[in-house]
């Protein structure tokens, strides 16, 4: 995004940014829906065939990367500071409640009778650089951190590249191109549940094939701050969401119960997360205008969910995993309806028990290294 416009150009130009405040309860509801949206693809199965446009539910993942973006967008132009702070800041949020969901994981699955294997590998990061097997072992949505982990560390030299360049749209354009390069040497079908793990399916999962999702998010940061009227934001959520159902109903293969695309829309299965990143930037984008004024009750539950949203991403497969036996007493929505509600229970007791103080750790050996002036944030 293009600081602040068409042309990114002096920092002195940019239009002055809202208080986190105003953006922090919009940003969390929208990660909340994210992490709803990836806990339907992996429940649904459970109870129904006839998906419909939940076929199109594992592109939460994509939103998640987008408000990724959107969040470090700040730090994209402004910087990130002290770069021990910030990398205190991101460990202490994303690994504590990490190495305890692991830590779950393994113990489910010793309860279940099944062997120990790729726990270093799952310690460090690393369980996404071979197989689908081993990325998957433990529990399928780890495979999305990882490239999380990567932007973090990128963050730091993207953001001096686009500071000393002037403009972030260089990059947007080199992050297209390179996905598209990935894209085109992953032949048709190719997926990593039937198929062979090949070097540029690896890379597609990975911050070389992503960036473009991350820097999607970059770019509703600067094109929220465009719209300045109401209806320009309603219009621009109407045509997120909408763009995203069409996509929804079409754009999931036949493997996966989709319908046949027209044929002006058959082009689109090459680049469904791209595009589901550009529907969810324009509702992260919009979203953040239309709700950023509103205070009260709808405010506190938006950040009461947010602050659920790591640990139900994290844990709902295990919830799944360990009451799966219920499901001929239950069936397959009160099974769902069971391992949803366990999920809320553990993700509400570990964010105070592990979450919330793991974050203030990291805020206060930051302010330690940098300073009262270390740098805060939503993410």
């Amino acid at each position: 995004m293009n600081p602040p416009g068409a042309s990114a150009h002096h920092h002195a130009a940019r239009p002055p940014r809202p208080a986190a405040a105003e953006i922090e309860w919009p940003i969390e509801l929208l990660r909340i829906f994210a992490a709803l949206l990836v806990v339907m693809a992996h429940y649904l199965p459970h109870a129904t065939q006839n998906l419909g446009i939940a076929r199109f539910a594992y592109t939460g993942v994509d939103l998640f990367f987008v408000i990724t973006g959107y969040v470090f967008a700040r730090n994209l132009f402004d910087g990130v500071g002290n770069l021990k702070a910030y990398a205190l800041r991101r460990f202490f949020r994303i690994y504590p409640l990490y190495f305890v969901a692991l830590l779950a994981y393994v113990a489910v699955r010793a309860v279940n009778g099944g062997q120990i294997e790729h726990l270093g590998l799952h310690l460090f990061f690393l369980h996404t650089l071979e197989s689908r097997e081993i990325a998957f072992f433990y529990n399928p949505a780890f495979w999305s951190l990882p490239p999380e982990v990567e932007f973090y560390l990128a963050l730091p030299l993207l953001g001096l590249l686009v500071r000393r360049t002037g403009s972030v749209w260089w990059l947007v354009a080199l992050a297209a191109a390179l996905h598209l390069l990935i894209v085109s040497f992953i032949p048709p079908g190719t997926n990593a549940v039937t198929n062979a793990v090949t070097t540029a399916f690896l890379l597609s999962v990975h911050l070389p094939g992503l960036l473009l999702a991350f820097l999607t998010g970059a770019l509703a940061w600067l094109a929220a701050r465009k719209l300045t009227h109401t209806w320009q934001a309603a219009l621009v959520l109407g045509f997120g969401v909408g763009c995203w159902l069409v996509l929804a109903t079409f754009v999931p293969d036949t493997t996966l119960g989709g319908p046949t695309a027209p044929t002006w829309l058959q082009w689109a299965r090459m680049f469904p997360d791209v595009l589901a990143s550009v529907c969810f930037a324009c509702v992260v984008a919009a979203s953040v205008r239309l709700l950023a004024r509103v205070r009260g009750w709808p405010a506190r539950w938006g950040l009461w969910w947010g602050n659920l949203t790591y640990g139900v991403y994290l844990f709902h497969n295990a919830a799944l995993q360990l009451l799966e036996p219920l499901r001929p007493t239950l069936g397959g929505w009160g099974l769902i309806a069971t391992c949803l509600a366990a999920t809320v229970v553990v993700a509400f007791v570990l964010h105070h028990a592990v979450e919330k103080p793991a974050k203030a750790l990291g805020r206060r050996l930051s302010k330690a290294v940098a300073g009262p002036q270390a740098p805060g944030g939503l993410g």
